[in-house]
């Protein structure tokens, strides 16, 4: 059931996602940063909606492979920062947040360790 509805959900969002993200992704890896997107979204459903954006990691909440209705990590406010360290610990590397965007207040904890702070407007896509 899932796959049956996340595959017109992936098309109408790469129709409708913000027209400058994918550009962005591509000149902060052209200036040698990693780039990560961390979602609150599920893993089922994130990775191929954003395959095609070249991101260094891709990180959301995991859901049950056997119940995807049934969360095992939630993604979400402070589990963001704890998704980051996890990754980082496991690919050996030390994270230096140095632009953070979003477009929700739950995301104050990533937003607090950044550099820089990139508010999003959710219904324009246009910063705030």
């Amino acid at each position: 059931m899932v796959r049956d509805f996340s595959g017109p959900v992936i098309k109408l969002h790469k129709q409708n996602r913000f027209g400058w993200a994918k550009e962005q992704v591509a000149k902060e890896k052209k200036s040698g940063n990693k780039v990560v997107l961390i979602s609150a979204s599920p893993d089922y459903l994130v990775p191929e909606l954003v395959a095609d954006m070249k991101f260094d990691a891709v990180m959301c909440s995991r859901v049950n492979k056997e119940k995807p209705y049934k969360y095992e990590f939630v993604c979400w406010g402070p589990n963001k920062v704890v998704a980051l360290d996890n990754w980082a610990l496991e690919h050996k590397y030390i994270p230096n947040v140095i632009r953070s965007y979003s477009d929700s207040i739950h995301d104050m904890p990533m937003m607090e360790i950044a550099k820089e702070r990139v508010w999003i407007d959710p219904k324009t896509g246009m910063r705030k």
